[in-house]
């Protein structure tokens, strides 16, 4: 499997749909900022967790292709 990179579109992707997610959690209501609200610092975080778990997926078969 080859490795991810943050410049990678999925990553992207699944960190603005995960942080969508959150801000439209009942739990963090009012609390957690749409993708746009967070600071550069929250993005670059956001980012490598999700490339993080692209990779998982990977691993584990959860993809419908190889990363």
């Amino acid at each position: 499997m080859e490795d991810v990179a943050l410049e990678d579109p999925r990553v992207l992707a699944l960190a603005k749909a995960h942080q969508q997610v959150v801000h439209e959690s009942v739990w963090h209501r009012g609390t957690a900022p749409a993708w746009e609200g967070l600071t550069e610092a929250e993005k670059m975080a956001a980012l490598i967790e999700a490339r993080d778990w692209l990779r998982a997926a990977g691993r584990i078969g959860f993809l419908a292709h190889d990363l």
